[in-house]
């Protein structure tokens, strides 16, 4: 193995160093696609850079599209300053989001880098990295979730209230019910209401269980009330509060309770958005897509243009894509899929571009 690919790979010893040492982020890159078992395989960018090819990086050599010299790609010349991305006049081509680079790209917040049909997520610090991504039945469990399940199941031991926060489609109705398996209350009732459901004042109090309210931010003001006397007047149930909206902002605004914020904010635990977590999507798309009676397998132009759409509904809606893209694709008597098979909506906020995103992706395979 030449000295590039010797720096590029991440030991145990090096994360638990860096962790021991304090150190600022360690930049790299998460293979997202690519030949043989390289997916998942974490590679630094060294203060000297690093370079991709067959002859380069010992996991990447399998790559038949690949150059022997391909890519470089280095650290910007000061913290923070982004990404510069050098094509070594490679044969297919190097791209930085979906964009073909010419000699030398300065980006300053690149996400996916795909060269030859290895396509890699951009990471401004691979340690965060510190536990590999894994399932939990139909569940993919990756670092930032792990994080999160830790802090819940402590919350739960330690018989706090507690409020998760994230976007729409994150996992936070998972949470909840993992928050009330973990504590001592797992054979109690567990509630679920909605604020939608709270209306006029009301809400049930399971004696001894928990009670998980979602979207806590729309409860209706009478409805707050109700749940601050519950929790005032000691009875026997923990409450766990979810919402994708900021309640602080909320409570400035006037439309959320103060006193119960104060109540029910701390611990606050946040499940990233998809964007957040680009790691986990080769283990959505093998979820939905390996499937007994399924099994299509994904060419590299889906994953790159999943990983390159910001998901607003996040998990939910990526997962609900794919099974829909997996049913098109079988009933075509097709056993690969690639961007010409995702819907041009799915992964777009609601805006009329996102045809002529997808028609852009398009050309850039074809």
């Amino acid at each position: 193995m030449d000295e590039d690919a010797k720096a590029a790979y991440v030991t145990t010893e090096e994360y638990d160093a860096a962790h021991a040492a304090e150190l600022g982020p360690m930049p790299g890159l998460i293979v997202l696609c690519g030949p043989g078992d390289v997916v998942g395989a974490v590679l630094t960018i060294p203060d000297h850079g690093l370079e991709l090819g067959r002859g380069a990086s010992w996991a990447l050599h399998a790559d038949a599209w690949l150059s022997r010299r391909h890519a470089r790609v280095c650290n910007g010349p000061r913290a923070g300053s982004g990404r510069v991305v050098f094509d070594l006049d490679s044969r297919n081509g190097t791209y930085v989001d979906g964009e073909r680079v010419h000699g030398v790209l300065h980006a300053a917040s690149p996400r996916i880098l795909r060269v030859g049909q290895t396509v890699l997520a951009f990471c401004d610090d691979v340690r965060r990295l510190d536990t590999p991504v894994g399932r939990c039945g139909d569940q993919v469990v990756g670092p930032a979730l792990d994080r999160a399940r830790r802090a819940i199941e402590a919350a739960a031991l330690a018989g706090d209230h507690v409020l998760v926060s994230g976007e729409g489609g994150t996992g936070k109705e998972l949470a909840a019910r993992l928050f009330h398996q973990a504590g001592p209350r797992r054979q109690a009732p567990f509630v679920a209401v909605t604020s939608a459901a709270a209306t006029g004042g009301h809400l049930p109090a399971p004696d001894g269980g928990t009670l998980f309210v979602d979207e806590i931010a729309d409860l209706p003001l009478a409805a707050q009330a109700t749940l601050l006397r519950v929790l005032d007047r000691g009875v026997d149930v923990v409450l766990c509060a979810a919402t994708r909206k900021d309640l602080a902002r909320e409570v400035a605004a006037g439309r959320f309770r103060d006193d119960l914020y104060r109540r029910i904010a701390r611990p606050e635990i946040r499940l990233p958005p998809l964007r957040e977590r680009l790691e986990e999507i080769p283990h959505h798309v093998e979820a939905e897509l390996g499937r007994p009676g399924v099994r299509v397998k994904p060419h590299p132009s889906l994953l790159e243009a999943i990983a390159l759409r910001p998901w607003p509904g996040n998990v939910r809606e990526l997962r609900h894509e794919l099974r829909r893209l997996a049913g098109v694709t079988v009933a075509a008597d097709r056993n690969e899929a690639t961007v010409a098979d995702l819907a041009a909506d799915a992964g777009q906020p609601l805006a009329p571009r996102a045809a002529g995103r997808r028609a852009h992706i398009r050309r850039i395979f074809m």
